[in-house]
């Protein structure tokens, strides 16, 4: 496939000769040969170093080995350099520019955010505000629901439920089938007391796709655990025998699966037992 252009190259005007550079980094990358186009992509900035096209092509090489801080540099280079040629008549080559810049800022903030999160688990509030940054004043991008939905789970874990329903669902619109997304979502309707609403997101989220061992394991453990709070929650209001139904419908589960944890286990039998005397 190489060798036509290659021969073209020799005679190759150099308008042409830039085409043709374009046509062979992009063919290196959809062969899974990106490497090989970085010499054509760094041929493509020195002929035109004030054209978006050849930061672009090199980006997307650099994207395509995953060395995500080189794309943004080199984006970001090129804003400086080509500003003149984004500001002028290409809207779509601007547009096409300007979603990579904003999805190497995001994928280089998730990678900052999983770095610093094993290193000082601590730090969620500040991850938090990072992915925020990632998602951007509403422009979507391809790591956009990714780090939507990192920031979902960490505010699960925080403990700020609400503005997790909103991320999911927000998630959810761009992809209405994603699996993990309903289990996220299970688990913030869950903290929000709303427990029908975590146990239908909890089935969705199975009917979405296949699971893993650990994903079915995260799935019997959060029904359990939906089924317990509604217990408790009758407990709470005095409605014993509400609360015996949820409790039991909780150990039927833990005797189905035996993947819960034990210490659930027996929280939920000696409440249950206790109000089983109550009654």
């Amino acid at each position: 496939v190489h060798m036509p252009l290659a021969a073209l190259l020799n005679v190759a005007t150099h308008d042409e000769e830039y085409a043709l550079l374009q046509e062979r980094t992009s063919i290196h990358i959809r062969a899974g040969n990106a490497r090989k186009g970085i010499p054509d992509a760094d041929r493509l900035i020195e002929m035109q170093p004030q054209s978006a096209a050849g930061y672009l092509a090199k980006a997307n090489v650099m994207f395509s080995l995953k060395r995500h801080q080189e794309a943004e540099s080199t984006l970001r280079l090129g804003e400086v350099k080509a500003q003149q040629d984004l500001a002028g008549k290409h809207s779509d080559m601007s547009a096409r520019y300007h979603e990579a810049l904003h999805a190497a800022k995001a994928k280089n903030i998730l990678i900052k955010v999983e770095k610093e999160l094993s290193k000082e688990p601590g730090l969620i509030g500040d991850c938090i505000r990072r992915l925020t940054e990632a998602i951007g004043e509403g422009a979507l991008c391809r790591y956009s629901h990714q780090a939507r939905l990192r920031r979902s789970e960490l505010l699960v874990s925080t403990c700020q439920y609400q503005e997790a329903v909103h991320d999911c669902n927000q998630c959810l619109q761009e992809k209405p089938h994603h699996p993990h997304t309903w289990l996220v979502l299970a688990e913030a309707y869950s903290g929000c007391g709303l427990h029908d609403e975590a146990k239908k997101a909890y089935y969705t989220s199975v009917n979405c796709g296949p699971r893993d061992s650990c994903h079915t394991l995260h799935l019997e453990e959060g029904e359990v655990s939906s089924m317990q709070q509604k217990g408790n929650a009758c407990y709470q209001e005095a409605r014993y025998k509400e609360a015996i139904t949820h409790y039991s419908h909780a150990l039927s589960l833990l005797h189905t699966y035996s993947t819960a944890t034990s210490s659930i286990h027996l929280h939920t039998m000696s409440k249950a037992q206790l109000l089983s005397n109550r009654s």
